[in-house]
């Protein structure tokens, strides 16, 4: 490839980079260069990151993260979704992940889509979620249980929303 390049000739370049990623995704040089010419390409660029993090499981997390950041930053919500879902394979404890993938599942499907993401926000270590996260998760919940009429639970729900986190019953 920097033979090609010195030559002036950059398709050829271009072809024998993308040749040294499918052929070694764990080369850093290759990917650099990759990672450089799909910049402006937010799928190419996220599927950069995807092919990387299987070939480099130490970095996974982080790329996976990246991932699904530039998807959601460029307006990607069901690729943003689908790439979260894959950080989460890896890194299951993520809470930010996690509250991004929750967030995203509410908006495309309501408090019953999101309920799985919730639950498992509730469950969190109450000390690192941002304030409000876990009452948002509980009020998601509470509203799923009603649309379900599972009235125990939405009453649970709702019942340490109320009591746990001060919040006025009129706004449930």
């Amino acid at each position: 490839a920097a033979a090609f390049q010195q030559a002036g000739a950059l398709e050829q370049t271009r072809l024998c980079e993308e040749q040294a990623f499918d052929r070694a995704p764990e080369d850093e040089r290759a990917f650099v260069a990759l990672r450089r010419r799909f910049e402006g390409d937010a799928r190419r660029l996220a599927d950069l990151f995807f092919s990387r993090a299987h070939a480099v499981p130490r970095e996974a997390p982080r790329l996976l993260k990246e991932r699904a950041a530039l998807l959601f930053e460029r307006g990607e919500a069901l690729f943003a979704a689908e790439a979260l879902d894959d950080l989460l394979r890896v890194a299951p404890n993520d809470l930010e992940a996690l509250m991004r993938r929750a967030d995203l599942a509410a908006d495309a499907g309501g408090p019953t889509a999101s309920a799985p993401y919730d639950r498992r926000l509730v469950n969190a270590d109450a000390i690192a979620l941002p304030a409000g996260i876990k009452e948002r998760a509980l009020l998601r919940l509470g509203h799923a249980a009603l649309q379900a009429r599972a009235y125990q639970d939405a009453a649970d729900a709702l019942t340490e929303l109320i009591t746990e986190h001060e919040i006025d019953p009129r706004q449930v």
